[in-house]
């Protein structure tokens, strides 16, 4: 897949902060900004090219991914050293000296989004669901 004119250092397109996590970092958390949303080309698995716009969590898994494939961690994506945490560390925030380590990032929670355009976490789109069902077991 293509991703035209992304670049996430230069981007003025509407952004989310989270927490990601990623198999290949093990327990680490990284604070990572990016795109609300992102146009796609690509071929199917027919040769047929298809282009596709992603949003929310889409968006942001297939950047993740594009990233390792191009050799990028959430490490290398994380603003500063400060921006990557532990697991624990992170299930420990309540520790933290206030806005550390930046006001976006203490008040998101695991699996949130900042909105910076509403200027407050929320629940990623189309996660709703899966919110949903946490709090009927932990309520």
């Amino acid at each position: 897949p293509v991703i035209p004119q992304y670049d996430s250092t230069t981007s003025i397109t509407p952004m989310y902060g989270m927490w990601e996590n990623c198999a290949s970092c093990g327990v680490v958390h990284s604070w990572v900004l990016r795109p609300q949303q992102v146009h796609v080309q690509g071929w199917d698995e027919y040769g047929n090219k298809k282009a596709e716009t992603l949003s929310g969590l889409r968006a942001r898994l297939l950047m993740h991914e594009m990233d390792r494939l191009e050799g990028q961690t959430i490490i290398h994506r994380a603003l500063g050293p400060e921006f990557i945490v532990s697991m624990q560390a992170l299930s420990q925030k309540n520790l933290w000296p206030i806005n550390f380590p930046s006001a976006e990032a203490y008040v998101t929670g695991p699996s949130q989004f900042f909105d910076y355009v509403k200027n407050e976490p929320i629940i990623p789109p189309g996660m709703e669901w899966m919110f949903a069902q946490l709090s009927m077991h932990f309520d």
